[in-house]
């Protein structure tokens, strides 16, 4: 078999460039990155010391591959950029040092050597046991995976046209050359289980298909001549014996015929494999198993030929009529492993503490939309035990029963639900959270009264202004600029006022249950003195196989209950130890650095959307599973529930006053419960939507005090241009502040002090056209949730 060998790398130099950009880029001291620069260069010198012999090389390449991943995501290497220049000699056709300052054809090399390192380790197995044969149908198909993708992925970014080693056609033939010989590996293992003539035809046929395919494909005079002719030996080996096997099963079918006719054909093909130009050129190894194949061959053909001319007399049908045999891979690249699960052999990432911005603002924006996502499940898991409760409270559950199954005591499920509330704050934690919302609405209320008095003041200086120059002051009136600033204001007051209503349904509920939930908050001691003792003696009751089922059924609820409860707990798990920094290096490695410096995070929305989807589906299915299975419970525990009560009614258990008294305790607290999660889910929605609303609102103050800045620095340069007298009295001495209707007090200048406009003259160059930006962008994106 082939190995392909190693591009050779030249040395680089690192250290000159990046430490520039260490200090001009991060404004870091490149002294304290020394011992990471000098790992890198460690790691690259390393590449020209391989053992090909080795497994263990293969994780030196994967080290350093991963590290320029993570080095890619922190320093721009461009012939513009961070100039360091990298240099390989050709694998294939003539050695030829190629250089670029494209860090994609540096990894696209290593990347192609660990391709070859594997097809040499393939080609190093001995292959006479099944477990050595194994090993190289790894090593062969891990090699076409490498470069199936370098073909499809790295190759349109190298740019280096003139690298015969990386065009499109010398990638897909070693792609090819690394499938065929792991599909012969393949065929030898079938060879050695003994597995049906007719099966391992198929096999050998597409081992010779693959073969073929190379030689299609091939440059010529690109690969060297033993290699050309070695897969044209091999082509025809293979097909030969495909045809041999194919003859040997139709053999044990008692069909003589078409046997005689593949074994002519397998003689001519295994005659072609030995033509002298091409034979003497394999190795030795190849000639010997073709000659002993051959002896083989000729020794079947002529018992065949004989048996049929002396005993079966069957046609010998021509050749053209034979029906192709059909191949079957059994092979298939294995696709290059995903960084992020190899951080055991790629080391922590070098120049770690180096974190360009927009990874900054990446992660914080990731963290936001996966905090949403772990959010909403949560609060759907919620809904779900929320809506449970109230069915089960409204069908006198689990009260009814317990009044019965228990009748004195402090239930379990009680003192569970009351620890619970105890836990959360109980009925004071309500209030104190309905206080925060009226704080909220109170400073919501006044950031709108301060934007609309600031808009107020803007519109009468501009008004004055304009009354003092008349036609002259021909700038658009501040109405005519702050329509959507004012409609944004009238949105929220209206949003305001909804809100408030809804607050007030919130205490009016509160206040309704109050006493259910202080109740159900109380001690132990308290409860098991409030809750009357049911002295009907409930025996009867209790071996009916309905009390059983009931039960049993609101067992099943306790169990869905607690796997949410699991649930919950795994994907805030998830939220808290996920590797952001891994992943997103890994997302940012694929783009070019110099992109990365000026992307907007908000297109990174749709990759992260894409990736929390894929993690939370199966989330999303089990609380699907999870509603299904608790409608049915439910839908069961009714229909007990109806027999139940019947049963009781015909024992006149539920005619007794104690146990009526009892039950009804029980369903009170019950009521407690329900309430409670109830009012807490409302408050918390309350808590999120104030919250939401408080960043609106500064966000439209800020937008609001920018306008009014930029509308400031527009005037200052207009009286300006309309005031050349007015600056030559002032500066003569003859300055008269009545005419001006100007104040010094208004920090525009001062009488003796020359003019001075805002500090932040910047500003000026973001509307090189003159006149003011447009705002028409700042109502709302939608409703808040109330």
């Amino acid at each position: 078999m082939l190995g392909i060998p190693l591009k050779k790398p030249a040395s680089v130099s690192f250290s000159a460039s990046l430490r520039k950009y260490i200090k001009d880029y991060y404004q870091e001291n490149d002294a304290l990155f020394n011992d990471d620069l000098k790992s890198l260069e460690n790691l690259r010198n390393s590449l020209a010391n391989l053992d090909c012999t080795q497994p263990s090389s293969l994780d030196t390449l994967l080290r350093y591959y991963g590290q320029l991943h993570y080095f890619g995501s922190k320093f721009p290497v461009a012939e513009n950029e961070v100039k360091i220049c990298f240099s390989w000699y050709n694998s294939l056709g003539s050695s030829k040092l190629i250089s670029s300052f494209n860090l994609n054809y540096e990894k696209a090399c290593v990347l192609f050597n660990y391709g070859a390192l594997n097809s040499l380790l393939g080609n190093s197995e001995p292959k006479v046991t099944t477990e050595s044969l194994k090993k190289a149908v790894a090593y062969f198909q891990s090699a076409a995976g490498v470069f199936n993708e370098l073909f499809n992925d790295l190759q349109n970014n190298i740019k280096v046209t003139s690298n015969p080693d990386m065009l499109p056609t010398t990638l897909q033939c070693l792609e090819n050359l690394c499938l065929a010989q792991a599909q012969e590996c393949f065929w030898l293992q079938s060879v050695s289980l003994n597995i049906k003539d007719g099966v391992v035809a198929k096999l050998a046929q597409k081992v010779a298909d693959f073969y073929n395919l190379v030689l299609d494909i091939a440059p010529p005079d690109f690969f060297p001549h033993a290699w050309y002719a070695h897969l044209k030996v091999k082509s025809f080996q293979f097909q030969a014996i495909a045809q041999h096997r194919k003859a040997k099963e139709l053999i044990s079918t008692q069909i003589f015929g078409e046997s005689v006719c593949r074994l002519q054909l397998a003689d001519s093909l295994l005659k072609k494999s030995m033509e002298y130009w091409i034979f003497k050129l394999v190795d030795v190894s190849t000639q010997n198993k073709i000659k002993e194949f051959q002896s083989l061959l000729t020794e079947t053909l002529n018992q065949v030929t004989n048996d049929n001319n002396g005993i079966y007399f069957e046609v010998v049908p021509p050749e053209s009529t034979l029906t192709p045999i059909p191949g079957v891979a059994m092979i298939k690249p294995t696709p290059l492993p995903v960084l992020s699960s190899l951080s055991h052999k790629i080391g922590p990432p070098l120049f770690e503490k180096l974190i360009p911005d927009t990874i900054h603002h990446a992660t914080s924006y990731y963290l936001s939309c996966k905090d949403s996502k772990v959010r909403h499940l949560v609060e759907e898991v919620e809904n779900l035990n929320f809506l449970c409760s109230q069915k089960l409270s409204q069908l006198n559950l689990p009260s009814s029963l317990e009044a019965v199954e228990k009748p004195k005591g402090v239930p379990e499920y009680i003192l569970s639900r009351s620890n619970e509330i105890k836990n959360k704050g109980g009925a004071q934690s309500l209030i104190d959270t309905l206080q925060n919302l009226e704080g909220f609405r109170v400073n919501a209320t006044k950031t709108l009264s301060e934007a609309e008095q600031l808009l107020k003041e803007e519109e009468l200086a501009d008004a004055s202004v304009k009354a003092q120059y008349g036609e002259k002051w021909d700038r658009k009136s501040s109405s005519e600029l702050t329509t959507e600033f004012l409609k944004a204001i009238n949105y929220y007051r209206n949003t305001l006022i909804t809100s408030e209503k809804t607050d007030g349904s919130i205490r009016t509920r509160l206040e309704a249950n109050y006493h259910f939930i202080v109740f159900l908050s109380s001690s132990k001691e308290e409860l098991d003195a409030a809750i009357p003792v049911n002295d009907k003696n409930p025996s009867s009751l209790l071996k009916d196989p309905k009390v059983k089922m009931l039960r049993q059924k609101l067992n099943e609820v306790d169990e869905i209950f607690l796997k949410r409860s699991q649930l919950i707990e795994e994907i805030k798990n998830f939220e808290k130890n996920e590797d952001v920094g891994a992943f997103l290096i890994e997302h940012f490695s694929k783009i070019d650095v110099v992109e990365i410096k000026n992307l907007p995070v908000s297109t990174l929305e749709p990759f992260f959307n894409e990736r929390l989807d894929k993690i939370f589906s199966e989330y999303n299915s089990t609380i699907a599973s999870s509603k299904i299975n608790q409608d049915n419970v439910l839908v069961e525990i009714e229909v007990i529930k109806n027999k139940y009560v019947l049963v009781k009614t015909s024992l006149s258990i539920t005619n007794s006053n104690s146990n009526k008294q009892r039950e009804e305790i029980l369903n009170n607290l019950d009521i407690g419960y329900v309430k409670f999660m109830e009012i807490s889910s409302n408050l918390q929605t309350a808590l999120n939507f104030y919250t939401t609303l408080e960043n609106r609102l500064s966000t439209l103050l800020v937008q609001i005090k920018d306008f009014i800045k930029a509308r400031d620095m527009e005037k200052n340069d207009k009286l300006e241009s309309l005031l050349p007298s007015t600056l030559r009295n002032f500066q003569s001495g003859n300055y008269d502040h009545a005419t001006t209707n100007f104040s010094p007090h208004q920090g525009l200048w001062q009488q003796g002090q020359p003019i001075r406009f805002s500090n932040n003259q910047n500003n000026r160059n973001d509307n090189p056209g003159g006149g003011l930006p447009l705002y028409t962008s700042l109502m709302p994106p939608g409703n808040f949730p109330t």
